[in-house]
């Protein structure tokens, strides 16, 4: 007899996608748009933005490669200082799955390494055949803002969007008493 359990993830609400990108671009539908300004109020419901001021460092390729416009645009997460910029947006303290895109299409420069709350999220080395990454995440916020930064071992490090999913609060699974059988015997029928 094998038991087999899978984890199933319920989001809680709708969920809160941004979109790296040079300002003047037509923002993907869904999507609210990020042009590397400060944190801040952005009034569209959201406040989010950067710890400096990184307009200088959003980019659009237009480039046949991009999978799409989320992965044509892109802000650097590193320039012009090595030590990182931080990307943050206010959510309430709990749990969120989180979904990142990393990369480009015209260079290969670059090792991805992002994080949420300490927690990486997307990492990988371009190379010519393959210039996006992406993955996913559990994070948990207990100060009121999601952080995405730099892991380690990143450089030139770029992010192209960014997906936030609520959870519901994590729970403990029951704890089921042992059986109390009458005269011993148990007898399972398949």
């Amino acid at each position: 007899l094998t038991a087999v359990s899978e984890v199933v993830h319920f989001q809680v609400g709708e969920p809160i996608a941004v979109n790296f990108e040079l300002a003047g671009v037509v923002t993907p539908e869904g999507y609210l748009s990020d042009t590397g300004e400060v944190f801040d109020d952005r009034g569209n419901g959201q406040s989010y933005g950067w710890d400096l001021d990184n307009t200088a460092n959003s980019r659009d390729r237009n480039d046949a490669r991009s999978p799409d416009e989320r992965y044509d645009t892109f802000n650097h997460m590193q320039k012009p200082q090595p030590a990182g910029r931080l990307w943050e947006i206010e959510v309430p303290n709990g749990r969120y799955n989180v979904f990142i895109a990393a990369g480009e299409a015209a260079n290969i420069d670059s090792v991805y390494n992002v994080q949420a709350e300490g927690v990486t999220v997307v990492q990988g080395t371009p190379t010519d055949a393959v210039r996006f990454f992406d993955g996913s995440a559990i994070v948990n916020v207990a100060d009121g803002r999601l952080s995405v930064g730099n892991g380690p071992g990143a450089s030139n490090n770029k992010i192209c969007f960014i997906e936030i999913f609520s959870l519901p609060p994590a729970t403990e699974p029951p704890v089921l008493a042992d059986p109390v059988l009458a005269g011993g015997n148990v007898t399972i029928t398949l």
